[in-house]
């Protein structure tokens, strides 16, 4: 059973370290005056069996249903690595397994993409697939740009 531990970095600010019901640890930074890190990190951790909350869950469109709007889809969830440079945005989901949307790896692509594959994948770091808590939903086509921008310079 792991031990959990809060570490304080002065002066930037803290690594906040939960024990969770099932004996693992969630661990956030936190940085001085950001009672929403705190409120955040007193909830559910964002991965493993909670990678998709109820609340995100509800706001994906059904898989198919966005077949007419093209790139202009909205989507509605993002995933990612903290330890590297994947990022999976999903803009329908079929409800149990699988998502559509785009996908940001060694190339910008369009496809689809399985909620258990990224619960059970981890990173290069052993850190696993999180949800980011701060996502905006967005266009596929405005996400697409602003990669290529990044990637184009």
């Amino acid at each position: 059973m792991p031990k959990c531990k809060t570490w304080m970095i002065y002066p930037i600010g803290w690594i906040v370290t939960i024990k969770r019901g099932d004996m693992s640890c969630f661990t956030s930074a936190c940085y001085a005056g950001n009672t929403a890190c705190m409120a955040k990190a007193e909830s559910e951790p964002p991965f493993g069996k909670n990678l998709l909350d109820p609340e995100s869950r509800e706001k994906l469109p059904k898989l198919y249903s966005g077949e007419e709007k093209g790139l202009d889809s909205i989507a509605q969830v993002k995933f990612f690595t903290p330890d590297s440079g994947w990022t999976w945005y999903a803009s329908e989901f079929d409800g149990v397994d699988i998502f559509f949307g785009l996908v940001v790896g060694f190339e910008i692509e369009l496809g689809y993409f399985s909620l258990n594959e990224l619960k059970e994948a981890l990173g290069p770091l052993g850190l696993p697939i999180e949800r980011d808590l701060y996502y905006k939903p967005t266009s596929l086509r405005e996400l697409i740009d602003k990669h290529n921008q990044e990637i184009n310079g």
